[in-house]
């Protein structure tokens, strides 16, 4: 935030919809990680979104979901101004603050959002992240917090590096406002001018490939930012004990989930602690960046170790397709060999990819209903399905915009 890594506040940095910060979503993945929300905290959360920019986020949110109470927490000015003058709905509010300062007061959230946050802010302002959110964690909530890892982002975090040290070595003070300057761009071109993918290697590849692709306002606030840092898991973990939180899961799964499970490693990782485990996965799956889900340290003792695939199955799905940007409910949950929920992906509105991947991952066996049931929600929810427990999604849902 702005008193604390400039970077953030010479950045316009893009107003992103993150679908896994949904409530809906978010509640339903740690429901399949073992915790059980709370009737109230499925239909009228309070939701609190740290570093909330221009409040795209928090808007859908409350948009819909009109139960819940919304919250956006942001340092720059002129991000909140923006973010006030919007059309917002009455279950919708913003506050201007620095998170090493702000206090809550009694107020307490039953979801927590630091979507692109970690990884961008100075050590201190790292830790008061981590105690904030321990601290307005209500009994029984859960926060998303999310940041770049290794050892999957070592390839981008070096090239932010090398533009860094450009920007540094050839200065352009008369760069305009939106663009980057003269270092960062010849590195650019440069380095796609001599870029051989078979000598490179795959990784180096495609973090100059994703570079490329993105604004100038987009690299001002990444690979350019002077706080920018990955890290390992146990890093953050261990971090994030130290504040109070305790770490449940992630909020998107690898392919070796549906590629057969969690066995699919199983050589490897037998044997390992889990948390150690899940540290050499990242390294086997080039894991390059976490939506990890958090509760605090005195309620992970509730988290049930096996979650019952039959009520798992219980989910409801609402599809988001990116073409319309619109959400359209699906009101019959999915049976207990979810073919009812596999036909709505392959038949939605969603993109080629999404339909490949559907088509061709080697999900257990159809026998296995639990099983192959659970894979095809895992599945669904990395590829922009919302998911919710209980009551099917409300009717005037369907065809509801996604507000920009």
């Amino acid at each position: 935030m702005n008193t604390l890594a400039p970077g953030y506040a010479q950045a316009a940095y893009p107003d992103i919809v993150q679908t896994p910060a949904h409530p809906s979503f978010a509640f339903a993945l740690a429901h399949l990680h073992g915790h059980a929300a709370s009737d109230h905290a499925r239909t009228r959360p309070r939701v609190l979104d740290i570093g909330c920019n221009r409040g795209a986020q928090l808007r859908w949110i409350a948009r819909t979901l009109p139960g819940a109470t919304c919250l956006g927490l942001d340092a720059l000015p002129a991000a909140i101004d923006e973010a006030r003058a919007a059309d917002n709905p009455k279950n919708l509010a913003f506050e201007l603050g620095d998170l090493t300062t702000w206090d809550p007061g009694a107020r307490r959230f039953d979801l927590i959002i630091a979507y692109g946050m970690l990884s961008w802010l100075p050590d201190p302002a790292r830790e008061a992240l981590l105690r904030l959110v321990a601290r307005a964690l209500a009994p029984g909530g859960i926060a998303l917090i999310c940041w770049i890892a290794l050892p999957g982002g070592a390839a981008t975090e070096a090239l932010g590096q090398l533009l860094r040290l450009e920007q540094a070595r050839l200065p352009d003070i008369d760069a305009p406002a939106g663009s980057i300057g003269r270092g960062p761009a010849e590195a650019l071109r440069r380095l796609a001018a001599g870029m051989v993918p078979a000598l490179a290697g795959p990784s180096m590849a495609g973090a100059l490939h994703v570079t490329q692709g993105k604004t100038p306002g987009g690299l001002t606030a990444d690979e350019l930012h002077p706080d920018r840092r990955a890290f390992y898991l146990m890093e953050v973990l261990d971090a994030a004990t130290q504040s109070g939180l305790a770490y449940m899961g992630d909020a998107g799964l690898g392919l070796d989930w549906i590629a057969g499970g969690p066995s699919a490693l199983a050589p490897a990782l037998d044997g390992l602690p889990h948390l150690v485990a899940l540290q050499y996965r990242d390294y086997l799956l080039h894991v390059g960046f976490r939506r990890s889900l958090f509760v605090r340290a005195q309620d992970a003792g509730r988290l049930q170790t096996e979650v019952n695939p039959v009520a798992a199955l219980s989910l409801h799905a609402a599809l988001i397709a990116p073409s319309t940007r619109r959400i359209r409910a699906l009101t019959d949950p999915p049976g207990e060999d979810s073919d009812a929920l596999l036909a709505a992906i392959r038949a939605a509105d969603q993109t080629a990819p999404l339909r490949t991947v559907v088509a061709r991952a080697d999900l257990p066996a159809r026998k296995d209903t639990a099983r192959w049931g659970i894979a095809a929600l895992r599945l669904a929810a990395n590829n922009l399905i919302a998911l919710s427990i209980g009551p099917p999604p409300p009717p005037d849902m369907a065809d509801r915009p996604i507000p920009e």
